[in-house]
C-alpha cells in the first residue's frame, strides 16, 4: 500500500504564525523602556501566581508597580488583555521558540525518541520558573473558558500539523510505518503533551511528578514502537463490513 498522504499544507513557519495576529498591548507599552516593560509583567505575573486569573486585581498590580491606573489603561484594555499578553508571550511564544529550536534536531533522533527528546526539554525548560509553571497549570486547569479556547484558536496550526512533517520524513527514509495516516498521529501524539500537562496539574509540580512523566514517556514509547498486540496483529482476523 502506498504512503498514507496528509493534507499538511502548512510550512514550518507558517505553523508558529498566530492564526489572527498576536495579542499586542497598545503602542504606549512598546514605549516604555524594556525594564519598565519587565517591571509591569513582573508585578502581573506575581499577582496572577498569587490570586489566579479570577481573583487577581488590577488594583494591587499597578500598586506594586508603581504606576497609576489610569496610565495602565494606557498600556492594555483591562486584565483580560494583560493575562492574554502574558499567557501568549511568556508562554506560547516561549514554547513555540523552544519547538523551532529542537525542531532543528529531529533527524538525530528516531520518531519515539525525539518525543522523549521535545517533552523533557520543554518541561526542564520551564521547571526552575515556579511562577509561570503555576500560572500555565491553571490555565490548562481551564481550558474550555471562552478566553483559553480564543487564545488557543490563534495557535491551532501547532497543534494540528506539528509532527507531520517529521512523521512524512521518517516515513520515507523507512521508520514509520508507511500506511499511518501522519495527521492521525500527530494528533495522539501532540495530545500527550496535554496529558503531561494535566498530569502536572494533579501531581504537582515535583522532581517526583517529573519522574513519573519521564517514566510514563519511556512506556508510551514502548507502546508506539511495539504496538498493543503480542503479535503484531497477526492472529487477529480482520472483520467484515
Amino acid at each position: 500500500m502506498a504512503m498514507a498522504q496528509s493534507d499538511y499544507t502548512v510550512t514550518f513557519e507558517q505553523m508558529f504564525e498566530p492564526a489572527g495576529g498576536r495579542t499586542l498591548p497598545k503602542q504606549t507599552f512598546f514605549n516604555l523602556s524594556p525594564e519598565k516593560q519587565a517591571h509591569l509583567l513582573r508585578h502581573a505575573v506575581d499577582e496572577f501566581y498569587a490570586y489566579g486569573y479570577d481573583k487577581a486585581s488590577l488594583s494591587r498590580i499597578v500598586e506594586r508597580a508603581g504606576i497609576a491606573k489610569g496610565s495602565f489603561y494606557q498600556y492594555f484594555d483591562g486584565k483580560n488583555d494583560l493575562y492574554r499578553y502574558i499567557v501568549e508571550e511568556l508562554m506560547i511564544k516561549r514554547k513555540l521558540n523552544k519547538y523551532k529550536e529542537l525542531r532543528s534536531r529531529a533527524a538525530d533522533f528516531s520518531l519515539t525518541d525525539y518525543l522523549t527528546f521535545t517533552s523533557q526539554s520543554i518541561i526542564e525548560d520551564f521547571a526552575d520558573d515556579a511562577k509561570l509553571v503555576k500560572m500555565g497549570l491553571e490555565f490548562a486547569q481551564h481550558l474550555d473558558s471562552p478566553l483559553a479556547q480564543e487564545i488557543l484558536k490563534q495557535y491551532a496550526n501547532v497543534q494540528a500539523n506539528f509532527y507531520v512533517p517529521i512523521i512524512e520524513e521518517k516515513q520515507q527514509q523507512g521508520q514509520v510505518d508507511p500506511n499511518i495516516d501522519p495527521l492521525v498521529l500527530n494528533y495522539m501524539l501532540m495530545g500527550l503533551s496535554t496529558l503531561w500537562t494535566r498530569l502536572l496539574v494533579t501531581r504537582g509540580m515535583n522532581p517526583e511528578s517529573y519522574d513519573y512523566i519521564m517514566d510514563c514517556l519511556d512506556k508510551v514509547k514502548y507502546i508506539l514502537n511495539h504496538g498493543i498486540l503480542p503479535d503484531g496483529g497477526e492472529s487477529i482476523r480482520p472483520v467484515n463490513r
